[in-house]
């Protein structure tokens, strides 16, 4: 509930001026629409070179389908930088029930959240395209998560929202993970936002009064996208931003021990398509 109350409350951040010597690469994964659509055009305005990554429609420069590692290799594969100055992974989904990936045993929302990011960053990595910072888009939910399981295999209405939560834990903690070993990489969590995410599975099942507190309550996409942006341009070495409220990542995504739970546990959902020990 404090985090609905505060969420009307948007950051006033310094915007820097266009770099103007070049225009500095970015590629967006999860630019559809909402904050990713949002950050897009601030980027395009600010002269950056954006690639977007179009989780939502089918189109040959942009489509992307966290769903499907084929779908990632054209992605990445299309790439036109050599380095991407900055990568911003917001691409995420809320279902109500576990909805099948063709070819796995996870659901749609661990991939899309989580095992999607994972190899889009693997195979920026075989194709030799170095990424010079990552902004992940993480959610406060994380701290709700746990390493007791990886992730279902289904589940219902009502434990939407817990699910929902792991897929963000397992995403700060493997990005976490990557900051302790050096890269640079800022997890951003913008708390609720006026957007359509769940918007047709999860919300008015569990909330009937869910799209009023939306309308009231919850700052629209165009507020974060200004978070994200200044993380996108800033220089310092941020490992957490939370766009309200002071806070610092939590012990839990931080610990060794539930890294490498993460890690090992990741790598076997994958299979032996990458080594991520590396």
């Amino acid at each position: 509930m404090y985090e609905i109350m505060e969420a009307k409350i948007h950051p006033k951040l310094p915007m820097q001026p266009p770099h103007p010597a070049r225009s500095p690469s970015l590629v967006v994964i999860g630019s559809a629409m909402g904050l990713g659509k949002e950050v897009v055009a601030m980027a395009k305005r600010k002269k950056y070179s954006v690639q977007e990554g179009d989780v939502l429609f089918q189109d040959n420069k942009r489509h992307v389908d966290l769903t499907s590692i084929q779908s990632i290799k054209n992605f990445c594969d299309q790439c036109p930088f050599k380095t991407i100055d900055v990568l911003v992974c917001v691409a995420g989904v809320c279902d109500a029930t576990g909805v099948p990936v063709k070819d796995s045993i996870h659901p749609r929302m661990l991939w899309v959240n989580y095992l999607g990011h994972v190899v889009v960053i693997e195979e920026f990595k075989r194709i030799g395209i170095l990424i010079n910072k990552i902004v992940v888009v993480s959610s406060g939910s994380y701290a709700r998560g746990s390493s007791k399981l990886f992730y279902p295999k289904t589940w219902g209405v009502t434990e939407a929202i817990q699910n929902y939560s792991q897929s963000k834990f397992l995403l700060t903690t493997y990005f976490a993970r990557l900051q302790s070993f050096g890269q640079r990489i800022i997890l951003i969590n913008p708390g609720p936002m006026n957007s359509t995410i769940g918007d047709r599975h999860v919300p008015l099942l569990l909330w009937p009064i869910f799209g009023l507190m939306k309308e009231i309550l919850f700052p629209v996409p165009l507020h974060a996208a200004k978070a994200v942006i200044y993380c996108v341009d800033t220089k310092k070495n941020i490992d957490y931003f939370h766009i309200r409220k002071e806070g610092l990542l939590s012990a839990t995504v931080r610990d060794p021990t539930i890294q490498r739970w993460v890690l090992k546990e990741t790598q076997k959902a994958l299979g032996d398509l990458y080594d991520l020990s590396k």
